[in-house]
């Protein structure tokens, strides 16, 4: 076996676009080789913070609604008294109307909507010939 010397060895500094068989410059023996940056294997645990708890959006779903509602009686003091009464009335007429609501036929609706544009157009004329129908009756 042939011993590796000072002379057989030789380092050469490689650039990108550079082919296999050409070498670059060629740089001194022994090479010195400092790191950049150093590495760290551990991660720093995450630090305590009362944004985090506070920026939470299940904090903000609970606390906003319910700073609403502790707000409200002392939004409602300072009120105009003309519009706090109208506000009370509207109140009083949503616990108890006057007549039912009636709610949409929703079959109906779907219907229309999936029905093609010259079904859709007799399914009008259809339900108004119903509506005139309930009318007469």
């Amino acid at each position: 076996m042939d011993d590796a010397g000072q002379e057989k060895i030789k380092a050469s500094i490689g650039f990108s676009g550079l082919s296999w068989d050409k070498d670059g410059p060629v740089a001194e023996i022994p090479l010195f080789l400092s790191p950049k940056a150093e590495y760290r294997f551990e991660k720093e645990p995450t630090k305590f913070s009362i944004w985090s708890i506070i920026g939470n959006p299940m904090i903000l779903m609970t606390v906003v609604p319910l700073g609403l509602l502790l707000l409200m009686p002392k939004l409602m003091e300072n009120m105009d008294p003309e519009a706090l009464k109208e506000f009370k009335e509207s109140q009083k007429n949503k616990g108890n109307p006057a007549k039912p609501i009636e709610m949409p036929d929703l079959s109906q609706h779907l219907a229309n909507w999936f029905a093609p544009a010259v079904a859709q157009d007799n399914s009008q004329t259809s339900s108004k010939n119903q509506k005139a129908v309930k009318k007469r009756k």
